[in-house]
């Protein structure tokens, strides 16, 4: 929606938000600037943060006062940043080009997933794992998403991934498309992502015969939904 200033009350300019970034646009700060008049013209003073004051008047605008339905799955929800669960369900998995021989022979086959949670931030994007059924909460710990790609971090190397432009919830099953559309091919890290005994392969093989991917199967991660989803 196109809003003219000249079909509103009489305004003034009062603040100015200036981005401010690197030259590769990855670093940057917002500054806000306030405005006045200065012998009959308009000038701009030094920049400061942008304070909570400014941020409400932002959020009480017309403009920004659109409600966006959420779907049920979306559990966290940011500018240019989204968290989501995806249920348990059967997928295909992807081992073209794998390092390890046997799992490679697994390619394009395939087993029950378990539940997992995304985080994306920009063209980042990050997996974990999830036990039981209930909708997670901040305090809900996370576990290692059980998959090659994955780096200590829980980031998602993007090597194959063609990730979507936008980061919205009507996108979410696209990002988790695009992750399992990509290659496992080999461990991005040193650490055990499944409690079993045996090999990667045998881990499949074992899900296989069970017909379920098993939560006592899952580690660890040591972080919460809460801490994920900050950043941290």
């Amino acid at each position: 929606m196109q809003l003219e200033l000249n079909a509103l009350p009489e305004v003034h300019a009062r603040v100015a938000l200036i981005v401010y970034t690197d030259h590769r646009q990855e670093q940057g700060v917002v500054m806000q600037h306030a405005l006045g008049e200065r012998d009959g013209a308009l000038y701009m003073a030094e920049g400061v943060n942008v304070t909570r004051d400014t941020i409400e008047m932002l959020l009480k605008l017309n403009a920004l006062q659109t409600l966006t339905l959420v779907p049920e799955h979306v559990v966290a929800l940011g500018v240019g940043s989204l968290a989501w669960v995806v249920e348990r369900q059967e997928r295909k998995l992807l081992f073209q080009g794998a390092t390890d021989k046997a799992v490679a022979a697994l390619d394009g086959q395939v087993f029950p997933q378990p539940r997992l949670l995304f985080v994306t931030r920009g063209a980042q994007m990050f997996a974990y794992a999830l036990r039981g059924t209930e909708r997670p909460t901040g305090n809900t710990p996370l576990y290692r998403a059980p998959y090659f790609n994955i780096f200590s971090n829980h980031a998602v190397c993007n090597g194959s991934m063609q990730c979507p432009g936008a980061i919205t919830p009507e996108n979410a099953d696209a990002w988790t498309q695009a992750f399992f559309y990509s290659n496992f091919v080999k461990p991005a890290d040193s650490q055990k992502r499944w409690a079993t005994g045996g090999t990667y392969r045998e881990l499949w093989d074992a899900v296989r015969e069970a017909d379920e991917f098993k939560d006592e199967w899952l580690v660890p991660a040591g972080l919460t939904l809460e801490q994920a989803v900050g950043g941290r």
